[in-house]
């Protein structure tokens, strides 16, 4: 229905720019994503909350895996994509009887995605590598297809759903979660891929967004320090470019490090990136001071709201960073905090405040212009005062990225507490018996705790005023005494079965009355 009335707006909205994904579907689900018929211009948030077991997180990795199935496809590059990630997008959803069938698809297509872009509506369908794709309801070749420039994918938990990819890979979709490779995670590599993304974030001149919003909010004060540790301390300290050189491969062949088989192969290349790294220790030696260390030598220097001209610049310095970590001639690479007085590396600060800072800072350093980003469960390690303020805090980040649409998934009601409907969406999924996905009938902004909990989650005591509330609309349908509505007796029936308890006979006893009326009535209208 909301495809029919978007496109019914195109002409009124058409000077509307911007970016949002409307709805994704497949053989066996219907995902609406951001249906609102009003929107304003700007970043977009679009949250799907359920339980576990509901298929959410495994939603957001089929979105992100189909945008990039039609990227490679338009590209030319299909014939690269395992089958395995092409029929990703069908979720294992099974098909049951009920809701889950409703407005499922009937094979015509693997998967169809439908998105609002620069003031068109755009549905582009997949069957197997063939694409179907249309432009405001009418139909246009594959390879007039826009898409956003940029997939980001983002998990705070060491299994998740997403594809991995290194930072050398296609530069359409970046992975951000804390994998370091497919299967493992580690602090360091969180701490590594944080500054990374910080010194991208230099490059491109986004670090305000970090500074004005996130830093005030964490108590975090300027300046900002890294530090790189040398390994072994003694090469940090080398008087000569030869003595350099000697001492790092004898020092890495003990190490039976891969560079000592390169020596003999290409022995050239190695001298020249050695020379890189080289130049790089002069220059930390020059514009930095040593911290004590156990295992190295270490240098910590000012990279903001200053970073001094280390290396020659800012490009030269993350190439030189990124041979000598390859060559493991570099080992922690991390950021220092002012806060309270105090200097904290990345490591020292609680979970929470890593989990925000390697989270925004990976946002703002990778964003295009028009960008899909989806984050996996941020509620984890964050108090409820930081889970409230996640997503207007991050909205206003990207208030300079109008093109730019987040999908959260999440359990926390804190989350949705603040979410404001011209530029935000809720979308309900089910629980793991029928896993549908419903777009929330409401506004949630400003609602009270039990409210959210009750009327989103499905979560509530009898005495929760909302749930009183809920029964006496329901009783005085039955009773006659409020106008019949069955699909909003449906909704207050599937939000009081999960509060049902033994020692509530009254509760259990309406709830019959509610499923008997229901049925009869269903019947008498079908």
């Amino acid at each position: 229905m909301e495809w029919h009335i978007l496109r019914s707006n195109v002409g009124m909205r058409s000077m509307k720019r911007g970016f949002h994904m409307i709805s994704f579907e497949t053989k066996s689900a219907h995902v609406p994503l951001f249906v609102n018929e009003h929107f304003e211009h700007g970043a977009k948030a679009s949250i799907i909350i359920g339980t576990n077991g509901s298929g959410k997180s495994r939603v957001l990795a089929a979105i992100a895996d189909e945008l990039c199935n039609i990227k490679a496809i338009v590209d030319g590059r299909d014939d690269a994509l395992p089958s395995l990630r092409i029929r990703s997008s069908q979720l294992s959803l099974p098909r049951q009887d009920g809701d889950l069938t409703k407005g499922v698809t009937t094979g015509r297509f693997d998967m169809r995605l439908s998105y609002w872009l620069d003031g068109s509506v755009w549905s582009v369908e997949r069957h197997e590598r063939t694409l179907a794709v249309s432009r405001d309801g009418r139909e246009v070749p594959a390879s007039e297809v826009v898409l956003p420039d940029k997939v980001l994918a983002i998990a705070h938990l060491p299994m998740d759903r997403f594809r991995f990819a290194g930072r050398d890979e296609d530069g359409f979709y970046q992975y951000l979660g804390l994998r370091q490779s497919t299967n493992m995670t580690s602090t360091g590599a969180i701490e590594t891929s944080t500054f990374f993304s910080f010194l991208t974030a230099i490059r491109e001149g986004t670090t305000s967004r970090l500074s004005e919003h996130w830093f005030p909010y964490l108590n975090l004060e300027l300046p900002i320090y890294g530090e790189i540790t040398v390994e072994p301390r003694s090469l940090a300290l080398m008087r000569s470019f030869q003595e350099f050189v000697a001492k790092a491969v004898q020092y890495l062949s003990r190490r039976n490090s891969p560079v000592a088989g390169m020596m003999e192969e290409n022995r050239q290349a190695v001298i020249d990136d050695l020379e890189i790294v080289w130049s790089l220790i002069r220059s930390l030696r020059d514009y930095s001071h040593h911290v004590p260390s156990s295992r190295g030598t270490t240098f910590r220097f000012e990279i903001l709201p200053s970073f001094p001209a280390i290396g020659g610049d800012l490009d030269y310095f993350v190439k030189a960073l990124e041979i000598g970590r390859r060559l493991r001639l570099f080992g922690g690479a991390r950021l220092c905090f002012h806060k309270q007085g105090r200097l904290f590396t990345f490591g020292d600060l609680s979970s929470g405040e890593q989990h925000i800072l390697s989270t925004v800072t990976g946002i703002v350093a990778n964003l295009a212009e028009t960008s899909a980003v989806f984050i996996d469960e941020p509620e984890v390690s964050l108090h409820p005062a930081w889970q409230i303020q996640y997503v207007p805090s991050l909205l206003q980040t990207l208030a300079a990225y109008p093109a730019t649409h987040v999908v959260i998934a999440t359990h926390s009601h804190f989350l949705v507490s603040d979410l404001q409907q011209p530029v935000g969406s809720l979308t309900v999924a089910g629980g793991p018996s029928d896993r549908a996905f419903e777009a929330y009938d409401g506004d949630v902004f400003g609602r009270s705790p039990d409210n959210i909990l009750y009327r989103v989650f499905g979560i509530g005591t009898s005495g929760n005023s909302y749930v009183e509330h809920d029964l006496t609309i329901a009783l005085e349908m039955i009773s006659g005494t409020r106008r019949r509505n069955l699909a909003e007796l449906g909704r207050i029936y599937r939000r009081l079965v999960p509060i049902a308890a033994p020692d509530n006979p009254a509760l259990a006893e309406i709830l019959r009355s509610i499923e008997a009326y229901l049925g009869e009535n269903n019947n008498a209208e079908a």
